[in-house]
């Protein structure tokens, strides 16, 4: 019972405080469409699109609100309790996990407030990742309402790939308690919700009063290929910190605050997620290397790399398995003598961090890839894993 207080007291100075912060430091701006529940249960359903999402839903709704975190979050004891103390629960992404569901029921039925984010990953760019399957059927099986919070500026105020926050107001916009009829299927009501979601990345500008500096700085790791014409892979790098430049054809582009990539000599300006879209495009689906790029690699080789290291992560800390160069080919992850098919592989997941992790059923490997970006790498992977299994 202590305990309970001492928990409960720490949760609401946190939120205090953050109410401020959010305020006056990040500008949240919420607006909704009608008063939210105060006494009964509800799931708050939010698009996820920077790592404060968390903060920026709950703070508005001034009710105690729990969420699944991933649960790499969790490793380290201190953050995982304080986690723990702010409503958080473990998820293990990438898997069916029986006891966050069973966590989460219980939350509800309990008359709790509880956060999902059922893309299960940030987005990077402010495009939604595919849902999570199974939020439908758990509407139903909670006979549950809902709240959408979409997030509309987040992903300008702290897009994945960049190293520094901007100064942009943070708008959240919060629905009408929502429910269904009884002969609603799932995908139904998930079709609903995605729709609530979803935000038009290419409309969205950065509101009056926005600010900010370093803005192209991370984004190379993100943009792992050429957006213009001569789509070279691995070739994106920084000039500055408001610009990148393709080592390939020598073109440029300055970032600005709606996260555009705006070409040097005029032109038409691309959303990072469309520069995106472009420069993965260049390499198919599943993606494998162009004829350009094939100086001296055989043709089963989708993707060679150089210092990768595969490590098994274990309660005792990770242990190396293979390590050296290696490549993907068509049938599988190879590091020196070191063999990992993809039908081994059940789940590929980008962790916070930019750590690749590969569920398989004997556990975790956590894939290290040198000097390359981790998000090509991912990027590569998990469209292959996915073909693979598609094809089987």
């Amino acid at each position: 019972m202590v305990r309970d207080w001492l928990v409960a007291g720490f949760y609401w100075s946190v939120m205090l405080l953050a109410r401020a912060v959010s305020a006056l430091v990040f500008r949240v701006r919420p607006t909704f469409e009608a008063p939210l529940p105060r006494g009964a249960p509800f799931l708050l359903i939010a698009n996820h699109v920077s790592a404060l999402d968390p903060v920026f839903v709950a703070v508005p709704v001034r009710r105690r609100a729990h969420f699944m975190a991933t649960a790499a979050l969790f490793e380290g004891p201190l953050l995982g309790s304080v986690l723990g103390w702010l409503g958080a629960f473990p998820k293990q992404r990438g898997l069916k996990d029986r006891e966050a569901a069973a966590t989460l029921d219980g939350l509800y039925r309990a008359g709790r407030v509880v956060t999902l984010f059922p893309e299960g990953v940030r987005s990077w760019d402010g495009r939604m990742n595919p849902m999570q399957p199974g939020l439908g059927r758990l509407v139903k099986r909670l006979d549950a309402t809902v709240v959408c919070a979409r997030i509309e500026t987040g992903h300008l105020f702290g897009p994945r790939w960049a190293k520094h926050a901007r100064r942009v107001p943070v708008m959240v916009s919060y629905s009408a308690p929502l429910t269904w009829d009884a002969d609603a299927s799932a995908e139904a009501i998930e079709a609903d919700i995605e729709a609530r979601l979803r935000i038009d990345v290419e409309a969205i500008r950065a509101p009056a009063g926005s600010r900010g500096r370093r803005l192209a700085v991370g984004l190379p790791d993100y943009l792992w290929a050429c957006p213009g014409g001569c789509g070279a892979l691995n070739a994106m790098r920084l000039d500055g910190e408001e610009r990148v430049v393709c080592e390939g054809c020598a073109g440029g582009w300055t970032v600005d605050l709606s996260a555009r990539l705006v070409p040097d000599g005029g032109g038409e300006a691309l959303t990072v997620a469309r520069a995106y879209a472009i420069a993965s495009g260049h390499f198919g689906d599943p993606p494998a290397l162009r004829p350009a790029d094939r100086d001296g690699v055989s043709g089963d080789v989708v993707l060679p790399g150089a210092g990768l290291r595969l490590l098994q992560r274990t309660d005792s800390g990770p242990r190396a398995v293979a390590e050296g160069d290696g490549q993907l080919r068509r049938d599988g992850l190879y590091i020196g003598d070191y063999a990992l098919p993809f039908s081994a592989i059940r789940a590929v997941v980008l962790e916070a961090g930019s750590r690749i992790f590969l569920r398989t059923a004997e556990g975790t490997l956590q894939l290290e890839t040198g000097d390359d970006p981790p998000a090509m790498w991912h990027h590569f992977l998990d469209r292959w894993v996915a073909s693979s299994r598609y094809s089987t």
